[in-house]
């Protein structure tokens, strides 16, 4: 079991240490995902990681499929996953998915209560709508299968609420990517508790574990086909992000780990056309 666990963190660790040594350039992936001058001048920064495991999933999901992805991306910043994801489809320097007659997507919509117009029409998205989450869902998400919820679900009130709904208006088999910041379970109720006592608007409301993002999944209907931690320490700036070996011994250890306090990743499934979720990816 342990060498079971240990070959599939390796494996994890390895598929996304090849999204960066596909580029002719790593540093340009961070440039392209925003990230500060200080994270940027390594090859291997922590915070990239965030981008970089949904990226990973998109690409597996689309080589699955064998079809341009419909995505609804809910909670965009100022566009960071798509700008990166562009990037390493255009720049890559072997994957398939570049040889590929098949785009990556067909449509990528951004989803956000305060979009940024400017900054989101210059990332080429396909349609810009203001979304507030905490509301009851009255857009149509039917022509979508994959929805992408990168750190909006701790902004929440009710986040098993939000993502039950969201599922309710799905129409067609689904992916969701989703990524929060997480404490162990027996932190994580404690934390939100303060987190509460001191909110401010547009602040965390809700505090994640990997037994609650479970749950969640659970709740929704999805089947849960990954959940990983994505480091174990970050070290924004140091030297150790320019090694490689310490980018792949970060991701292994928090695949292994994934409570350790950090932020955690989940991709999972969802067929509203069958009882019991499963997926060949």
């Amino acid at each position: 079991m342990l060498f079971e666990k240990l070959a599939h963190a390796n494996s994890f660790a390895n598929s996304i240490v090849a999204l960066l040594d596909s580029l002719p350039n790593p540093r340009l992936a961070a440039q392209a995902a925003h990230l500060s001058k200080t994270q940027s001048s390594r090859s291997y920064p922590t915070r990239l990681l965030r981008y970089l495991i949904p990226c990973r999933w998109l690409l597996d999901i689309h080589s699955h499929l064998t079809q341009p992805l419909l995505i609804a991306e809910i909670g965009t910043g100022s566009g960071q996953m798509k700008s990166l994801t562009d990037f390493i489809a255009t720049n890559t320097l072997f994957f398939n998915y570049k040889r590929s007659a098949v785009p990556l997507y067909s449509r990528w919509d951004a989803f956000d209560i305060a979009p940024n117009t400017l900054q989101l029409t210059l990332k080429n998205y396909h349609s810009i709508n203001h979304f507030d989450a905490n509301l009851d869902i009255k857009l149509d998400f039917s022509n979508y299968n994959i929805f992408l919820l990168l750190h909006i679900l701790e902004h929440l009130q009710d986040p098993p609420l939000f993502c039950q709904n969201l599922t309710r208006a799905t129409q067609k088999p689904s992916y969701f990517i989703i990524g929060v910041p997480s404490l162990p379970d027996f932190l994580a109720g404690l934390r939100q508790k303060q987190l509460r006592r001191k909110y401010l608007s547009g602040g965390h409301w809700c505090k994640f574990s990997p037994a609650r993002l479970r749950h969640l999944a659970s709740t929704s209907g999805w089947s849960i086909l990954q959940l990983t931690g994505a480091f174990l320490t970050r070290l924004s700036g140091n030297p150790l992000e320019d090694s490689r070996f310490w980018f792949k011994f970060n991701l292994i250890l928090a695949n292994l780990l994934p409570t350790w306090p950090g932020e955690v990743y989940l991709l999972a499934y969802y067929n509203p056309n069958s009882e019991k979720n499963s997926s060949s990816y």
